[in-house]
């Protein structure tokens, strides 16, 4: 069973438009586990506009036991969906369904449940997997100056000190999902 992640993230965005006679705005775009359903690779936010994209790495350096992963903007989608991995109810993104199930994935928990630590329905789960990290990226759908606050929270220990889990928020240029295309490390 892969190391399960719980990521509780909102992210409120002050965005000032391009147009100087423009008065600011404040827009907020939450991500809840409720709105992860297993149905889609990526959501759609309030305005209409796809912002919320379920990725994989796809270079790693090392043995799994001592594994770096090569955050390099290579990011590809999860393509797989599912409504119950791991016979969980856990509904989202990932790597491998079939013949067998394989993390990574984003996903939301349907109802409450407990394993080594209880998880509560609408809470977002993360699981890097064997062979890639998880990526959940977000897209500015609008131009201007923006903040971002959230919360990562690693409530299980089954794997020793914070599960091997290791959190990156990373500043890049937008990415086009579509084409796969590769992102610029962040400057």
């Amino acid at each position: 069973m892969p190391r399960l992640v719980l990521l509780s993230l909102f992210a409120a965005l002050s965005i000032t438009p391009a147009s100087a006679r423009a008065e600011p705005r404040t827009a907020e775009w939450k991500l809840t586990g409720g709105r992860i359903d297993g149905s889609a690779r990526s959501l759609v936010d309030e305005f209409g506009h796809e912002s919320w994209f379920f990725m994989r790495t796809t270079n790693a350096k090392g043995p799994i036991e001592t594994r770096i992963w090569v955050r390099d903007g290579k990011y590809v989608p999860l393509d797989h969906r599912s409504t119950g991995m791991f016979d969980l109810p856990l509904a989202g993104a990932i790597f491998q369904t079939k013949p067998s199930t394989i993390a990574p994935f984003v996903a939301g928990v349907r109802q409450d449940y407990t394993i080594d630590c209880t998880f509560k329905k609408g809470e977002i789960l993360l699981a890097p997997g064997p062979d890639h990290a998880v990526v959940l990226a977000w897209r500015s759908p609008f131009d201007g100056k923006l903040s971002m606050s959230g919360l990562f929270n690693n409530r299980q220990n089954c794997s020793g000190v914070n599960s091997q889990v290791n959190w990156y928020v990373q500043r890049g240029p937008a990415l086009n999902v579509e084409l796969r295309q590769t992102l610029a490390p962040a400057r």
